[in-house]
């Protein structure tokens, strides 16, 4: 009998090698497209970076045009005890709508997404958004071209008459850059 021996292929030549040089450029051109402009507060341990307000640390508010990433953020309205089509708050909470405009003012088109937005209530809990209880004009997801703009809703629950509300809204989930606007009026 004759032993038929392997011929060894050169790893490059494995489909495994590529699968892993695909994911890793694609990890390299995601991380890389996002390092500028991007903020981070150095640790000194192992401890998560905190979250890094934009510009000047200054307090948003209703009205204000904020600079962010390519766009100018401005949320015009917070409606109160806003009703749901289809939801009804918990007992103890009410439905608060916010209405946003993003302006596209980079070169390049830009995404959108009611998944970028959170609120924090006076305890400091932070909510994301109720997808089952937005309505008409909701913010949904998209993308802006250059010079565009998109404006919508977005319908977070929150305790009953908290006064002290925050919208967060951070464009990038692989950034801890965000925009902190006060809902008080």
């Amino acid at each position: 009998m004759t032993e038929e021996k392997k011929e060894k292929k050169p790893v490059y030549k494995k489909w495994w090698f590529w699968a892993i040089i695909i994911f890793v450029l694609m990890g390299a051109a995601v991380t890389g497209n996002n390092q500028e402009g991007t903020l981070q507060e150095p640790t000194t341990d192992n401890k998560t970076a905190a979250p890094v307000k934009v510009e000047d640390e200054k307090a948003y508010k209703i009205g204000d045009v904020v600079k962010f990433d390519g766009a100018s953020i401005t949320v015009s309205s917070l409606t109160r005890n806003y009703v749901a089509d289809y939801m009804k708050p918990e007992s103890g909470s009410e439905y608060v709508q916010v209405s946003v405009t993003i302006e596209n003012t980079s070169d390049n088109k830009i995404s959108y997404n009611a998944l970028d937005w959170d609120i924090e209530t006076s305890d400091g809990d932070i909510h994301s958004y109720e997808a089952m209880a937005q309505g008409d004009g909701a913010l949904n997801y998209g993308e802006i071209a250059s010079g565009g703009k998109k404006t919508g809703t977005i319908v977070f629950e929150v305790p009953a008459g908290d006064s002290s509300l925050k919208l967060h809204y951070k464009a990038n989930i692989w950034s801890n850059r965000e925009v902190v606007i006060e809902l008080h009026n």
